[in-house]
Parts: C-alpha cells; structure tokens; sequence
C-alpha cells in the first residue's frame, strides 16, 4: 500500500502553509487599541508639565488619573514619527508642546474601529523628542490613554 502520493501531497500542503518568510505587516496602533480598553496600567497625571508623567511608547495602555478641575500632564518621547494618540474620552486633549514651546493640537476624531470606547485620536506628526500631553480637565476621574507610534 503506496503511501508517497498521500505523503508527498501534506508536505506541499504544510510547505504552502509555511509563508514565503516575509515579516506580518506591523499591527495598526489606532486598530490593536480596541483590544485593550480593559487594560490600563495605573498612573497620575502630572500637576504642572516640568512634572509630566512619562508614558512609554506602544500598545499598553494607561489608565490616567485627571487632577480635579484643572489640565494634568503627561509625557513620551519618541524618536520621531507619527504618533497616535488615544484616549476614552471626548474633548480632553488640551495642549501639546516640546521644550516649553505650544504645538497646535491637531484634528481629533474617533476610532473608526471602535468609536464609542475610543471617541479621540489625535495624530501628530513630529520630530525626536519628548512632547508634553495636557489632559483635562474632565468629568472623568481615570482616562483610558494609549500612545503609540504609527508606521
């Protein structure tokens, strides 16, 4: 009882399978952050922006705490880039800058994957260096914040 046509079939078959070795394309941050809004890794804004929390750069979220009535902050610093940034709540950006000088904030608008968890993205497209957030205030006590870089 031959068996090398059946074998010889599941070894094309698995060598198809295989892949041709090229590298998956990088995960969309906007996209991967719907798969995470239950996650968040406890911190505290920062009261004035010289004392900015620092945010790594990727798919872990935060779960930020806002300061009563006032603007908090947070920080990354990125080697240059796109970076998205994204939080659960609407209207709650209020400023960027990099080395005390303001960047205009630009347009913000939802996740086109999940609007209604992620109601605010905000792209910025900048130079390496280290770019202070202004959050709040909000009615919001904790905010839901992921920042990634964008490829």
């Amino acid at each position: 009882m031959p068996r090398t046509p059946w074998m010889l079939a599941l070894a094309l078959a698995l060598a198809g399978c295989a892949g041709d070795g090229e590298e998956p394309p990088p995960l969309d941050p906007v996209e991967e952050g719907c798969y995470h809004i239950a996650e968040g890794t406890v911190v505290d804004a920062g009261p004035t922006p010289e004392e900015a929390t620092e945010l790594a750069l990727g798919l872990d979220p935060y779960r930020v705490g806002l300061l009563p009535d006032e603007v908090g902050y947070v920080s990354v610093t990125t080697t240059g880039g796109t970076l998205a940034v994204m939080a659960d709540a609407a209207d709650v950006f209020a400023s960027v800058e990099s080395d005390g000088e303001p960047i205009e904030l630009p347009e913000v608008h939802e996740n086109p994957t999940c609007g209604q968890d992620i109601p605010s993205v905000m792209e910025l497209s900048v130079p390496a260096g280290t770019y202070v957030l202004g959050v709040g205030p909000h009615y919001k006590a904790t905010l839901w914040m992921l920042v990634a870089e964008r490829g």
